[in-house]
């Protein structure tokens, strides 16, 4: 806090599904990416089952996350960081940024835009704060010290080099696909009014800004009684619009009915 006081905080999350929640969690996590795994695990416990597709802004995802949803067989439509700026012109036109450069696949290398090659020298292991190990592939150029253009690739005294994690790297190509497919680009716009409107109605139109209990179990309640309060609200609210459907319904039809009815009185009283 800005004025010196350590307060309490809590990382809530939701699943939403056509605009009701279907699963909430409450984390002590600083970050978004280490809540998706729990979060779907209770999901799991709820229904028995986990959801056959998922979308999700790019705080969720990572490596591990991505990871997961592969050996659940859940369909991923979650962003990644870089996913909008990577399709920018400005991004595209930066041809000594290393997710730029030709790689191939089958022989392990990447070229560099001067047509010299980037080959695998060594394998870093890096944890995250969940504990996840990702393998970083390390690969070097054999000689930048006669490039003319070596300022502009890398800031580095000796030859250029490129940290590549490989699984991760393909696991972006299956999300990347996912999400610019037509399924994936109706899921994108929906996310922001299903996820994001369920913290708006709560926090501003509820007027709730603040938790009254303490503790991570009791917060996750506190939390799960709000959830379960707006979809009563939006149950309401769809039953309301449902039986004006039907009224107005009803409504035409009665018109129809007194219109012939008025039409048949005016032909007998002409005849």
């Amino acid at each position: 806090m800005r004025n010196g006081k350590l307060k309490p905080g809590y990382n809530i999350q939701v699943g939403s599904c056509n605009g009701f929640v279907v699963n909430w969690s409450t984390h002590q996590n600083r970050n978004d990416n280490g809540t998706l795994i729990p979060h779907l695990e209770r999901y799991e416990r709820f229904f028995n089952k986990l959801p056959e597709s998922i979308g999700a802004d790019s705080g969720y995802g990572n490596q591990e996350n991505y990871e997961y949803l592969k050996e659940k067989h859940i369909k991923n439509y979650i962003k990644y960081p870089l996913f909008h700026k990577e399709q920018t012109k400005k991004f595209k036109s930066m041809k000594y940024n290393w997710q730029n450069m030709e790689y191939d696949e089958i022989n392990d290398k990447f070229t560099c835009p001067e047509g010299k090659k980037l080959e695998y020298v060594k394998t870093r292991h890096d944890k995250t704060e969940t504990g996840f190990i990702q393998e970083n592939r390390v690969y070097e150029c054999s000689d930048c010290s006669n490039c003319t253009h070596k300022s502009e690739c890398t800031k580095a005294q000796g030859n250029r080099q490129i940290r590549f994690n490989k699984k991760l790297w393909q696991l972006k190509n299956v999300a990347r696909r996912n999400l610019m497919s037509e399924k994936g680009l109706e899921m994108r716009g929906k996310r922001a009014e299903y996820s994001e409107g369920i913290f708006g109605q709560i926090k501003w139109n509820m007027g709730f800004k603040r938790f009254l209990l303490r503790g991570l179990d009791k917060v996750d309640l506190e939390w799960g009684l709000l959830c379960f309060a707006l979809n009563i609200k939006r149950m309401n609210k769809k039953d309301i619009e449902k039986l004006k459907e039907i009224a107005m319904a009803k409504a035409i039809s009665l018109s129809k009915n007194i219109t012939e009815f008025l039409k048949q009185k005016i032909q007998l009283l002409s005849s």
